[in-house]
């Protein structure tokens, strides 16, 4: 057919074909697209060994955190206070690490986001989030993988709001 004579037909003046051409670009693309993921993760994790854990020894309420991790059994966990966040987060593929904006939080708060971000780990929601980011790395080119990635984040977050739910239910 026409359409396939033109792919595999080679450009006048040069070598390759346009679907040969079209490869190397998606091949280049896939190729930047992760050097700039993991480029973007090793300045993440050196900004965030800059900062000093909290310890159950200064104050915080590091003591209710370590109680709440042991009674949903994680294997230990890492809490940074930073101004690098807007809200709580959870990093960290094998051992858990939370980040809390600098923010005066109540007790009762701070147990709601400790929770909230404790669920996502055990979720392994960092894990899917990898999985996108890979996917979309590999198809870079396509509108729909970064609304599935927007799509996916919302889901999650809905998905441990729910899970969060439910055990307070039964509770």
């Amino acid at each position: 057919t026409r359409v396939d004579d033109f792919l595999t037909s080679p450009v006048p003046g040069l070598a390759v074909t346009p679907l040969q051409f079209g490869g190397v670009v998606w091949i280049l693309g896939s190729v930047f697209f992760f050097v700039r993921f993991l480029w973007s993760y090793g300045k993440f994790r050196k900004l965030l060994y800059s900062f000093a854990p909290l310890e159950e020894d200064d104050g915080s309420p590091y003591g209710e955190a370590q109680a709440l991790a042991e009674q949903m059994g994680l294997p230990g966990f890492t809490i940074y206070m930073t101004g690098i966040v807007r809200s709580p987060t959870v990093t960290g593929f094998f051992h858990p690490i939370v980040l809390f904006p600098l923010y005066p939080y109540s007790s009762e708060d701070y147990q709601n986001a400790l929770e909230h971000e404790f669920t996502h780990w055990i979720n392994r929601d960092i894990w899917v989030k990898l999985l996108v980011e890979l996917l979309r790395d590999i198809f870079w080119w396509n509108p729909l993988v970064y609304l599935l990635k927007y799509d996916l984040n919302q889901t999650l977050e809905l998905k441990c709001d729910l899970t969060i739910a439910k055990k307070r239910d039964l509770d």
